[in-house]
C-alpha cells in the first residue's frame, strides 16, 4: 500500500493485518515509521515488510 508509514495508510494496513493479510509499508523519506508499523503488523501473525521508494520515478515504481 502507497504511502502506509503514517497517517490513514497506515491505519488501513494495520486494519488489513489485522484480519490475516500480509501486507508491505511503502515509504518515501519516513523509513522509521515504516520499520515500527511494519514490526507492529508481525504482532497478528503476518508478514510484513517496509519498503523504500520514490513513486514519482517510474524506476522505482516496479517491484
Amino acid at each position: 500500500m502507497t504511502g502506509s508509514a503514517v497517517g490513514i495508510g497506515r491505519a488501513r494496513a494495520l486494519d488489513l493485518a489485522s484480519k490475516g493479510f500480509d501486507v508491505a509499508f511503502h515509504y518515501n523519506r519516513s523509513a522509521e515509521a515504516a520499520n515500527q508499523a511494519s514490526q507492529e503488523a508481525t504482532t497478528y501473525g503476518v508478514k510484513a515488510s517496509a519498503l523504500q521508494a520514490d513513486i514519482t520515478k517510474p524506476e522505482q515504481a516496479r517491484i
